[in-house]
């Protein structure tokens, strides 16, 4: 299944298993093999591409394997409908929304109609959908989803399993968005509680719910104006603070998961007006994903959040002139990758600081 979104937030929640780590295309000795190994082959190399967020190249890979399945085994195959799960994944990842919606249904299709049906697959391209979904703002269309993904896993795997906690997790989020808090908190609990008994309390997966139930509480505490009143966050900002603390552990401190818990933490210090400290913790965030991801959406979008601190803060000819640059190199960005999700406003997956300003287009002393 995916995540993607962390996006700051979105992101989204897509287990790959990637365990292979070779190059976009296949060796001689590769495509001397049948079709179906190459297209093994396709496949681990995407699942590689994909946990490197390279994830306009792991569509392009998973692209390939998909016309080979589709020649060799037909297009009703359950092997395809996995295929097309794993695509539509990536796909998203780049901003094309309505795009994986529709390869997703075409999967969905496959998996209703199959002979021997294969549930764990099944509730992956749920999961998938979900995600789209919640991505598009379909928020009730998203918890249904999830809600039978949730029940097929659970059966299929049990009540415990990791699989089983990431679609808890998820389907928080969705609640959360859909503003059923109490809900959305009660399954962040439950993957909580799985994830530090299956996985242990320093697990990369405790960390993503971790961030997710920051997430909702942090939205939480904008609409209930706690931000405004002055009232305590600090039990909100220690769930994010406290899965940065593992992702840097596990994953090492230069991890773009890394970057998204910072620019999580960052929108929340924004909130109550802390903008020195934001600064400090969006410079880190960008520089990490200028390194990991330099052309992705994510990177945009911490960017933006940069940009707003910066215009926030201390204004001066130095803020002014950074601020002017980023701008403009967040724009190159989503100029390459236009996107049909919404992750700017408030409400949507975490973490992009939102704001209506006109951006200032002369320095301060000439305004």
């Amino acid at each position: 299944m995916v995540r993607c979104i962390s996006l700051p937030i979105l992101v989204l929640i897509l287990a790959t298993s990637a365990t292979r780590s070779r190059g976009q295309a296949p060796s001689p000795a590769v495509r001397a093999r049948s079709p179906a190994a190459v297209a093994d082959q396709l496949v681990a190399d995407g699942d590689r591409s994909y946990t490197a967020e390279k994830f306009s190249e792991s569509a392009a890979l998973y692209a390939r394997a998909l016309a080979i399945r589709e020649k060799t085994l037909g297009p009703e195959h359950i092997e395809v409908a996995r295929t097309l799960t794993k695509f539509a994944g990536a796909y998203v990842c780049t901003g094309k929304g309505k795009q994986a919606e529709a390869v997703l249904k075409r999967a969905l299709a496959i998996h209703e109609k199959a002979s021997v049906p294969d549930p764990t697959a099944h509730a992956d391209t749920l999961a998938v959908l979900a995600t789209v979904k919640l991505l598009l703002e379909s928020y009730r269309e998203a918890e249904a989803l999830l809600k039978r993904a949730l029940a097929m896993r659970e059966k299929a795997l049990g009540p415990e399993h990791p699989d089983v906690a990431k679609t808890f997790d998820q389907l928080g989020l969705v609640l959360g968005m859909n503003s059923k808090y109490k809900e959305s908190l009660d399954c962040f609990q439950r993957a909580v509680e799985i994830q530090t008994k299956t996985l242990g309390r320093e697990h990369p997966d405790l960390a993503t719910t971790l961030n997710d139930e920051g997430v909702i509480g942090h939205i939480i505490a904008i609409r209930a104006r706690w931000y405004r009143k002055g009232e305590d966050t600090k039990p909100i900002e220690s769930f994010v603070e406290r899965g940065l603390k593992i992702r840097e552990k596990s994953l090492g401190a230069h991890h773009s998961k890394v970057a998204e818990s910072l620019n999580t933490l960052a929108v929340m210090y924004v909130y109550q007006k802390r903008y020195a400290e934001a600064e400090v913790l969006l410079e880190r965030a960008v520089e990490i994903l200028e390194k990991t991801d330099p052309e992705g959406l994510i990177t945009a979008h911490t960017i933006d959040s940069y940009v707003h601190v910066l215009r926030k803060s201390h204004l001066n000819l130095r803020t002014w002139a950074a601020a002017q640059r980023w701008a403009a190199r967040s724009r190159s960005i989503r100029a390459a990758h236009p996107s049909d999700v919404v992750i700017t406003r408030e409400g949507s997956p975490p973490g992009v600081v939102a704001t209506q300003e006109a951006s200032p287009s002369a320095p301060p002393s000439l305004r």
